[in-house]
C-alpha cells in the first residue's frame, strides 16, 4: 500500500468531515442544565497517529458519555465508555481493538456564532487486543491514557443536541508512545429523553403556568438574579394524580448563554398551585446591550408521574434594561456602580497618591481626612465637575419607580462630568480603592457620601471638629457633598454637614458601602479603550494649595476654639475644664510643647489626677517616649486600679511599641469588664501598620481618649500665657 497516498486520503477525509460538521450546525442552545443528567451517544472516525501504527487503517469508533453539571457555571463532569476498531492495512482479518473507561471535565465556552463550543480533558484506562491473522498471534494489554477533546454543539430539538468534534489521545504501548485522533459526531439528550411521551405541548402537559409575574431586569444587577430571581411563576397541576420532581429552567433570548434552574418542587397534588421564583443567568455579551429591550423568556418545565418523565416549554416576554439603568426603589442598587477594583479607578488612585508621597503628610490631621481631601482635590484639579441632568437624575426621585441612568466611574472620568449620583459612585470607588471606608447618605431627592475618619467616638466630646461629623459604628464619619467640586473639600464637607443637620430627624438614610456591596456587588466591567482619566496625563493638586486647605480646616474647626479659650486664659477666667481642653486641642494641632505646659501646670496642683496623668501619658506616647508613657499610665492604675481609660491607653502603648502579645492580653481583660470596647479598638489584637512618625502622631492624637477634667479641681492660673490674637501656625 502507498503510505503517502493513504495519508493524503486520510487528510481529505478529515477535511470533508469538518466541513460536514460546520454545515450541520443550525441553532444555538447550551446543554448546561443544572441538576440534569445528560447522555451523549457518539460515533467516531478513529485515525492512528503514531508511526508505529502505519500498518493500521482508520476505523470506526463508538462511545457513550454521561454528563453532569458541576456547581461551577459552564463546567461539567463526565464519564465515558469508548470502543475503537483499527483494521490492518495488509490483511482484513487482522485488527487492533481498544476498549476504554474514562472520566474527566469539560468546559462550555460562551457562544461562538451559532454554536456552543466545548473543550475537555479526561483520563482513561484502556484494554487493547491485537490479532494478527497471518501469524495466528494475539496480544492483550491494559494501559492508562490521557485524552483531550473539543466540540461544537447545537440544539436541534427541545432537550436534544447535535455535537461535532475532535479528540486526541496519547498513551504508552509496547514501550512507545501511541497517539491517536478521532473525528466525532454525537447526539446529546436529557436522560429523561429515554422515556416515551417526554416532550409535550402546553395543552398536553398536566402541569402548566397559570400566572406569570415578572419584574423588569436591570443588567447592572445581573449577578443577583441567579439567586434572587426576576419575579415568579405559578404552577398548577391539572391532572388527577400527584406529580413529582418538578424542575423549572429559564432562558432569555440574546442575553442567556445557559439556563438557570429554579428550586425543585418535590410534589404537586391534583388542583394544587405553587408560586416559584424565576432565576435568570445572563452572559457577558449582554452587557453590550444599550437600549431597553422586550425579550422572549422561555420556561422549560419537566416533571414525572409513576411511569415517565415529561417536559414542555412556555414563552413570555420580559423588559430588559441596559447596564447603565437603575431603579431608586432601593438605594442599595447604587452598589452595582461602585467599582473600586476597576482598572481605571485603581490607576487614578495609585497615580494621585504617588504624586502626594509620604513626605507631604500634614502632621496635624488624621491620615484618612488627608487622603479623602487629596483625592477630592485631584478630581477638581483634573476638571471633573458637577453637571445636573434634568431628565434622569437622583434629584428627580419623587417617583421611586422612575428609571435613572448612572455612569460608571470610568465613564465619569472619561466624560469629565456627572450628576450627584454619578459623582457619589465615583468618589466612593476612589475612596474604597484607597482603603477608606465609605457610606452612602440620602436625603429627599439627593445622594452624597460619608468617609470613615478613624476618630473614635469617645473623643468627640473634646473635638470641636466632631460637630461636623456623624457617629457610625463607634467612630466619626466625615460627610462630603459630591456636587461641590466647584469649591474645595472643606466647603464640600460643610455643605454635607448642613444637609445632615437639616434632615437628621427625618429623611436621612445612611448605609455602609460594604453592606451595599455585599447585596449588590459591582458590575464586572470588561476592559475598554475608554479606560478613564488615568489614560490622560493626571495633574496633581498644588502642594501649597493642599497645605493651605489643611491649615484652613484646622483653623476653622479647632483654631477658633483655641483662640477663644486662650483669650479666657490670658484673662485668668478660663475654667480647669477649658484649660484641659486647650491642652488637648494644642496636641491635636501638633503643638505638643504648648499642650505639655498646660497639663504640667495643672498637674502641679493636682499631682494624682487620673485625667491629667492620662493626658500627659498621651503626649509622651505621641512623642514616642515609651518609658515615660508607661510610668504615667501605671501611676494612674496605682491611684485608680480599675481605670478603664488607663488600661486601654496601656494597651495602645504596647501596640505602638510592637509588644503585641502584651497589648492583646490587656485589651482582652479590658473587654471582659467593658464589652463596648470590643468593636471600637479591635485593631489592638493585630500588628501595627507601617506609618511615618508624623502620621503616627496625627492618627494617635485622634485615637487616644483624652480625658476631660472635672470642675471640682481647684482652678489654676496659667503662666507663660499665649497671645490670644495669635492664629494657628500654618
Amino acid at each position: 500500500m502507498d503510505i503517502t497516498n493513504w495519508r493524503a486520503s486520510r487528510l481529505r477525509q478529515w477535511i470533508t468531515l469538518v466541513i460536514l460538521a460546520w454545515s450541520a450546525v443550525t441553532t444555538t442552545q447550551s446543554a448546561a442544565l443544572p441538576g440534569e443528567l445528560l447522555y451523549n451517544v457518539r460515533s467516531a472516525y478513529a485515525i492512528p497517529g503514531s508511526s508505529q501504527l502505519n500498518s493500521f487503517q482508520a476505523g470506526p469508533g463508538f462511545g457513550l458519555d454521561l454528563i453532569y453539571p458541576t456547581q461551577w457555571p459552564n463546567l461539567f463532569w463526565f464519564g465515558s465508555l469508548d470502543y475503537i476498531h483499527y483494521h490492518y492495512a495488509y490483511n482484513d482479518l487482522s485488527y487492533l481493538k481498544q476498549l476504554s473507561l474514562g472520566a474527566g471535565m469539560e468546559y462550555q465556552i460562551p457562544k461562538l456564532f451559532f454554536t456552543t463550543p466545548f473543550v475537555g480533558i479526561s483520563l482513561h484506562y484502556s484494554y487493547f487486543l491485537l490479532n494478527l491473522e497471518d501469524s495466528q498471534q494475539q496480544a492483550a494489554a491494559y494501559k492508562p491514557s490521557l485524552s483531550m477533546h473539543a466540540a461544537l454543539q447545537s440544539e436541534i430539538y427541545s432537550g436534544l443536541w447535535l455535537r461535532f468534534g475532535a479528540q486526541a489521545f496519547i498513551q504508552e504501548l509496547s514501550g512507545s508512545l501511541f497517539t491517536g485522533y478521532q473525528l466525532q459526531a454525537s447526539v446529546v439528550m436529557h436522560l429523561s429523553g429515554l422515556f416515551a411521551g417526554n416532550f409535550l405541548s402546553r395543552k398536553e402537559s398536566l402541569i402548566r403556568i397559570s400566572k406569570t409575574e415578572l419584574q423588569p431586569l436591570f443588567l447592572a444587577q445581573a449577578q443577583n438574579y441567579a439567586a434572587d430571581g426576576v419575579g415568579s411563576i405559578t404552577l398548577e397541576n391539572h391532572g388527577r394524580y400527584e406529580l413529582h420532581d418538578i424542575k423549572i429552567e429559564t432562558t432569555i433570548q440574546e442575553i442567556s448563554e445557559q439556563s438557570a434552574a429554579a428550586k425543585n418542587v418535590p410534589v404537586l397534588r391534583p388542583g394544587e398551585k405553587i408560586k416559584v421564583k424565576v432565576p435568570v443567568r445572563t452572559s457577558n455579551r449582554s452587557m453590550a446591550l444599550t437600549e431597553i429591550r422586550d425579550l422572549p423568556i422561555t420556561f422549560r418545565i419537566s416533571y414525572r408521574d409513576k411511569s415517565s418523565i415529561y417536559s414542555y416549554k412556555e414563552n413570555d416576554h420580559i423588559t430588559v434594561y441596559p447596564k447603565s439603568a437603575i431603579s431608586w426603589q432601593n438605594t442599595r442598587h447604587i452598589g452595582s456602580f461602585i467599582t473600586p477594583n476597576d482598572s481605571a479607578v485603581v490607576r487614578l488612585v495609585q497615580t494621585a497618591l504617588q504624586f502626594r508621597g509620604k513626605d507631604k503628610r500634614h502632621g496635624s490631621l488624621p491620615e484618612s481626612i488627608q487622603t479623602a481631601a487629596y483625592l477630592f482635590e485631584t478630581l477638581r484639579q483634573n476638571g471633573i465637575s458637577y453637571k445636573k441632568d434634568a431628565n434622569t437624575s437622583y434629584w428627580n426621585r419623587g417617583d421611586k419607580r422612575m428609571i435613572d441612568h448612572l455612569q460608571f466611574p470610568r465613564t465619569t472620568l472619561d466624560l469629565g462630568a456627572g450628576d450627584c449620583d454619578d459623582l457619589t459612585a465615583l468618589l466612593a470607588s476612589l475612596y474604597e480603592a484607597s482603603g477608606l471606608e465609605t457610606a452612602i447618605a440620602t436625603t429627599p431627592g439627593h445622594i452624597f457620601l460619608l468617609v470613615q475618619t478613624g476618630i473614635v467616638v469617645d473623643n468627640s466630646r473634646s473635638l470641636p471638629i466632631a460637630k461636623e461629623m456623624v457617629v457610625l459604628n463607634h467612630t466619626l464619619w466625615l460627610p462630603i457633598e459630591t456636587t461641590a467640586l466647584q469649591t474645595d473639600f472643606f466647603q464640600a464637607w460643610k455643605q454635607a454637614a448642613s444637609l445632615i443637620s437639616r434632615y437628621k430627624d427625618s429623611g436621612l438614610e445612611i448605609i455602609s458601602t460594604s453592606e451595599i456591596l455585599k447585596q449588590f456587588p459591582p458590575v464586572d466591567l470588561q476592559e475598554s479603550t475608554h479606560a478613564g482619566l488615568p489614560s490622560k496625563p493626571v495633574q496633581a493638586p498644588q502642594e501649597k494649595a493642599i497645605q493651605a486647605l489643611f491649615a484652613k480646616i484646622l483653623q476653622e474647626t479647632q483654631g477658633e476654639k483655641i483662640e477663644k479659650i486662650q483669650s479666657a486664659a490670658d484673662q485668668n477666667i478660663a475654667t480647669n475644664s477649658e484649660l484641659n481642653l486647650l491642652g488637648i486641642l494644642y496636641s491635636q494641632s501638633g503643638k505638643n510643647e504648648q499642650s505639655r505646659k498646660i497639663f504640667e501646670q495643672l498637674r502641679a496642683k493636682h499631682p494624682d489626677s487620673p485625667e491629667l496623668l492620662i493626658n500627659l501619658g498621651h503626649l509622651s506616647l505621641l512623642d514616642r517616649e515609651f518609658s515615660r508613657t508607661e510610668t504615667l499610665y501605671l501611676r494612674v492604675l496605682q491611684v485608680s486600679p480599675e481605670n478603664e481609660f488607663a488600661l486601654l491607653s496601656l494597651a495602645q502603648l504596647y501596640h505602638e511599641k510592637g509588644e503585641n502579645e502584651k497589648a492583646a492580653t490587656i485589651y482582652v481583660q479590658l473587654t471582659k469588664k467593658h464589652p463596648h470596647y470590643l468593636t471600637r479598638y479591635n485593631y489592638l489584637t493585630a500588628a501595627p501598620q507601617q506609618r511615618s512618625t508624623s502620621q503616627v502622631r496625627a492618627d494617635l492624637a485622634y485615637q487616644l481618649i483624652w480625658q476631660p477634667l472635672p470642675e471640682m479641681i481647684k482652678p489654676v492660673t496659667l503662666h507663660n500665657r499665649q497671645n490670644s490674637a495669635k492664629k494657628l501656625e500654618k
